[in-house]
């Protein structure tokens, strides 16, 4: 069979009273992530800011964050 390449995703859910700051992972999934749903911001779509592979994105207190990262955006097969 043909190998399946498809982009990735990262959950984020911060279920604490402080905004804490996650590290999203480094560049074995890709370059970089865009923020696909954000409760925080009553976001669901593709934002056009990125965040680079092994960066932080900063969570709001009972948040949860989807980030997404395309497979055309450098992620490397496995």
């Amino acid at each position: 069979g043909n190998r399946l390449e498809d982009d990735h995703f990262y959950i984020i859910f911060n279920p604490s009273r402080d905004r804490i700051d996650f590290q999203v992972p480094s560049e074995e999934c890709g370059t970089s992530w865009h923020i696909a749903i954000s409760t925080e911001e009553g976001f669901i779509g593709e934002r056009d800011d990125k965040i680079p592979a092994g960066g932080t994105v900063s969570v709001s207190d009972h948040a949860v964050v989807v980030l997404c990262c395309r497979h055309e955006d450098g992620a490397s097969p496995r």
